[in-house]
């Protein structure tokens, strides 16, 4: 009789279905600035976290995990080690190439998930508020003279747009690029603490990265890297206004890890395509001035494509690019 009852409780929970999964996510995410505190990856992942709590976008936390060691490479080897996983969202920049050209990381487009384009903004040079060079046109025509007279900061590894753009404005210009005195440091907060130092004389990084030195008076900006002067740095003139046809901007995206669920990859789609679209991203965007560049998946993938075979020539250039293996 126990046996008839087992086998019949057995036959009768076989014949209930199956529990559904709880839908996806179940648990918080890992938020992962390829860069340090203070600097402009690191100011993304606050306005995501941010905007997504304003916006009721959040279904589970984020956690905010800062990996800017090697140029970004910790950040984008630590996303290898969670292959097929769906609770890591790494914020980077277009050093996901340049990286992989220049040989310093053996991860490439492969071993990323890209999810959608964020934003993009445009490169300054920056000095000391009292600073001799007046302008751009004086730092160009000291390298003239002397390409390794002046030293150059950058706030992260090269190659980098930072470093690109030193390197370009003075191959435009004539300058003989290898003799450039260009010297990297980890992060915005590192690259501002040097020039207000007077370690280095002039700067070179993303508008965002150095915003609250140049609002509080503490550096000046000589020149940008748009195509036309910018609302709120209306005093600063463009390359090509001075004459260097240079026109650079710097993007920063989310990528999953590698081979990341498609149930992940779909809702995080769909989830940053909702927050570009609020007030409160906008908002965020026009304070930091940074340009809306949003894009989705597919045309983000398209688009690293293109720039890699871009990099890879101007890296080969220069003398920067890996050799074949």
């Amino acid at each position: 009789m126990v046996h008839r009852l087992a086998l019949s409780l057995a036959l009768l929970l076989a014949a209930l279905p199956a529990p559904s999964p709880a839908a996806y996510p179940t648990q918080p995410i890992e938020l992962i600035p390829a860069g340090d505190p203070g600097g402009g990856l690191d100011l993304h992942a606050r306005m995501v976290e941010m905007v997504f709590q304003q916006e009721k976008l959040a279904d589970k936390p984020f956690t905010v995990i800062n990996k800017g060691a090697g140029g970004g490479n910790a950040a984008t080897a630590y996303m290898v080690t969670k292959k097929g996983e769906g609770y890591q969202l790494q914020i980077n920049t277009n050093r996901v190439l340049l990286n992989a050209l220049k040989g310093t990381t053996k991860h490439t487009l492969k071993d990323m998930t890209p999810i959608a384009r964020l934003t993009a903004e445009y490169e300054i040079w920056v000095v000391r508020a009292d600073s001799p060079f007046k302008s751009a046109r004086d730092v160009i025509a000291r390298l003239k003279e002397n390409p390794a007279s002046i030293a150059f900061g950058i706030g992260t590894a090269p190659p980098a747009t930072d470093h690109l753009n030193v390197i370009m404005p003075a191959k435009a210009s004539g300058i003989d690029v290898t003799r450039l005195k260009v010297v990297a440091f980890r992060g915005a907060g590192d690259l501002a603490t040097q020039i207000l130092g007077g370690h280095v004389a002039v700067g070179s990084t993303s508008i965002s990265e150095l915003i609250a030195n140049i609002d509080a008076g503490k550096l000046r900006p000589l020149a940008v890297s748009a195509p036309h002067r910018l609302e709120r740095m209306k005093e600063v003139p463009t390359w090509k206004e001075l004459g260097v046809d240079v026109e650079l901007a710097h993007w920063r995206g989310v990528f999953g890890p590698p081979e990341m669920p498609r149930e992940a990859q779909e809702y995080w789609q769909k989830k940053f395509a909702q927050m570009a679209g609020t007030r409160s991203w906008k908002e965020a965007l026009a304070k930091n001035e940074l340009m809306d560049a949003f894009a989705p998946a597919e045309q983000f993938q398209k688009e690293l494509e293109r720039d890699n075979v871009q990099f890879r020539e101007l890296l080969g250039t220069l003398g920067m690019l890996a050799p074949a293996p």
